[in-house]
């Protein structure tokens, strides 16, 4: 965790360890890049950075193209 921004994911068992990692990072530097911490801190509604989702996806899909 960093920049109060935590970051967790499920996988298969037989998914390989170090992809799975790679794409939290991955994923957590994308996203502390798109939303500074101020606004980070002052969200105060579920889903605030639903946009993101776009960026999660995209992500996602080339470590399943691995």
């Amino acid at each position: 965790m960093s920049e109060n921004v935590g970051v967790i994911g499920m996988a298969p068992s037989q998914y390989p360890r170090k992809l799975a990692v790679g794409l939290l990072q991955e994923l957590h530097t994308q996203f502390l890049s798109a939303f500074p911490p101020a606004q980070v801190e002052a969200a105060n509604r579920p889903y605030a950075m639903i946009r993101f989702d776009s960026q999660i996806q995209r992500v996602r899909k080339s470590y399943q193209d691995v």
